[in-house]
């Protein structure tokens, strides 16, 4: 009687809640979740925190103009980042564009860079520079000039290239600045060009006024006005004409003035 009044209540739902709970470490879900959490953590130390990706090697390549040490260092401080509140130099952490931003600022001779990840621990910088197109001189020093009119790296005399024209400042010369408005380097560079090319005339330096353009001879003997204004090919053209047919052997000039529709000599 009584065991059929219990199977009747159990059968009704009242005494359901009594059967055994399984164990949580008897659930496979459960032991498989920890071994993908084992996993997962695993996978993040290894890729984040082990020695294997740390970055040990640095190498710069294509450094012509720059200094290959200095720009190494820069990399070297560069390739230690936070990570969650960590230091590390990972390579997966590292920053290219950092790297490249800073490289960028400190060194003008740079145009451009690519930065390549060689797993598992190598940074490989690969450099663009700059090719000067004129010689800046100021105060006994030289500096290379890129086409933006931008000095980019100080030279010596000994290695200055005698096919690009130099061009004294008076006013100072900066690394990393302009000082040369556009359309005047590139007067001088077509001068120096045509002038090589079709007159022979051993040049000396340039000199960048407000109103004209002075190129001074190798040998002292006169000056040449240009203007950034006008074809340089024409008063190019107008030099060769006068150097032939008006100016006599040892004829003494202090200047010809090309800037304008009339050759002036004086």
């Amino acid at each position: 009687m009584k065991i059929d009044k219990f199977q009747k209540k159990y059968k009704d739902g009242k005494y359901k809640n009594l059967r055994k709970k399984k164990s949580i470490f008897k659930n496979k879900f459960f032991w498989f979740s920890i071994l993908a959490i084992l996993i997962l953590a695993g996978l993040f130390y290894l890729f984040f925190f082990s020695p294997i990706f740390e970055i040990k090697e640095i190498e710069a390549i294509d450094v012509n103009f720059s200094n290959k040490q200095e720009i190494e260092k820069v990399i070297q401080e560069k390739v230690e980042n936070k990570f969650l509140f960590l230091k590390t130099k990972n390579i997966f952490v590292f920053k290219k564009a950092v790297l490249e931003k800073e490289l960028l600022e400190q060194f003008p001779a740079i145009h451009d860079l690519e930065i390549t990840k060689k797993l598992p621990k190598t940074i490989l910088v690969k450099l663009i520079e700059k090719k000067p197109i004129a010689v800046g001189y100021f105060e006994n020093n030289y500096f290379f000039i890129d086409e933006q009119g931008i000095a980019f790296k100080e030279s010596k005399t000994e290695v200055i290239p005698k096919a690009l024209p130099l061009i004294y400042f008076s006013n100072g010369l900066d690394l990393g600045h302009s000082k040369i408005r556009e359309n005047d380097l590139k007067a001088v560079i077509e001068a120096n060009e045509m002038i090589a090319l079709k007159i022979g005339l051993e040049e000396s330096h340039y000199l960048i006024l407000d109103d004209r353009i002075e190129l001074s001879l190798a040998d002292n003997s006169f000056v040449l006005y240009f203007s950034a204004e006008k074809d340089i090919s024409r008063q190019v053209d107008d030099l060769a004409l006068i150097l032939d047919e008006h100016i006599e052997p040892g004829q003494s000039i202090e200047y010809i003035d090309l800037r304008f529709d009339k050759v002036f000599i004086k």
